[in-house]
């Protein structure tokens, strides 16, 4: 539809969903909860084979700072996973972390208002009805 509207569509391979753990030693079900909250807890912390929170979220946020440099007075669109749009939020205001990643919703739509690359308001934009 994008394209159909003269809209280029670009695809930035590092605003992929961030690898929890190895295939080979996957989170158990049962504790993927703790284990996120400690990612949250501690930045550095990977369950082992995956990635830490701080190593997603700087990948994901050199993404977004060159998208917001390239498109700056622009009106954009930007999809990736929960987990990521949660840390990409969080390096510009830290009260974006565990607590908000748990109340989002699968889909979820959040506008984010930047001022050079000062987050300035964020707003939910889509209300999830059953």
């Amino acid at each position: 539809m994008a394209e159909e509207l003269g809209q280029e569509i670009k695809i930035f391979e590092d605003l992929r969903e961030r690898h929890f753990s190895g295939e080979d030693d996957p989170i158990p079900e049962d504790k993927f909860m703790s284990e996120m909250k400690r990612m949250f807890d501690d930045f550095d912390y990977a369950y082992p084979g995956g990635e830490s929170n701080r190593a997603c979220q700087q990948r994901a946020v050199v993404v977004l700072r060159n998208i917001l440099e390239e498109n700056k007075g622009k009106k954009i669109a930007i999809g990736t996973h929960g987990n990521v749009m949660t840390l990409m939020m969080n390096h510009f205001d830290a009260t974006y972390g565990f607590d908000f990643l748990n109340q989002t919703v699968k889909p979820d739509i959040y506008k984010m208002q930047f001022n050079d690359l000062v987050l300035e308001e964020v707003t939910r934009l889509w209300e999830h009805r059953e």
